[in-house]
């Protein structure tokens, strides 16, 4: 829940960049009349990739972020199908509404370069969970999943030290952060 606090924050930070480093000039006192109107209330969203409970707690790190900071409205989205065309209909979707920053677990990022740059090119854009390296996402936030991986396959060999048969679950198959998972097991598990 803290790495999705942690997003929210990034996203908030990064959209209010911009006007860092503007001296501030001393103003003469206001009446609540004349008193500029609060800075704008960010709107932000989270899609996932997938409809697996393991967005529950993203969920909820993103609505305590937002209870947290007070001046932000959080859109979680989930795909119900986790196919990439309903995932980019949901992008769209958010991009019409004139979100102010999105952080997305691309489904197929290898297929989707070219939409996710136009994401990114109207608005603040984050990979969490699935990365989009090709694309111009301000950052990812994240696992090195090969290296996860790894790391799971040297699990496997401390708990089967004489081999043996496991089974490999993932959210979905054709997912990059899965495929480099698996791959990091493979890896660590060859010979």
């Amino acid at each position: 829940m803290k790495k999705i606090q942690l997003l929210i924050a990034v996203l908030c930070v990064t959209a209010f960049l911009p006007g860092c480093g503007k001296k501030e000039e001393a103003r003469p006192a206001v009446d609540a009349a004349t008193a500029p109107a609060p800075a704008k209330k960010l709107k932000l969203a989270f899609v996932s990739n997938n409809a697996s409970p393991f967005w529950t707690i993203a969920r909820a790190g993103c609505e305590d972020a937002a209870k947290a900071l007070g001046n932000v409205d959080v859109d979680f989205r989930i795909p119900s199908s986790g196919g990439a065309a309903e995932q980019q209909q949901i992008l769209d979707d958010l991009l019409a509404k004139g979100i102010d920053g999105i952080a997305a677990s691309p489904i197929d990022p290898a297929n989707e370069t070219d939409f996710l740059n136009k994401v990114a090119g109207q608005t603040l854009f984050i990979t969490t969970d699935s990365d989009a390296p090709a694309s111009k996402r301000v950052c990812y936030i994240g696992t090195d999943n090969t290296a996860a991986g790894v790391e799971a396959g040297k699990l496997i060999k401390e708990a089967l030290p004489d081999g043996g048969k496991i089974m490999v679950f993932v959210g979905t198959l054709d997912a990059q952060n899965a495929k480099d998972r698996y791959a990091g097991i493979k890896q660590e598990l060859a010979g």
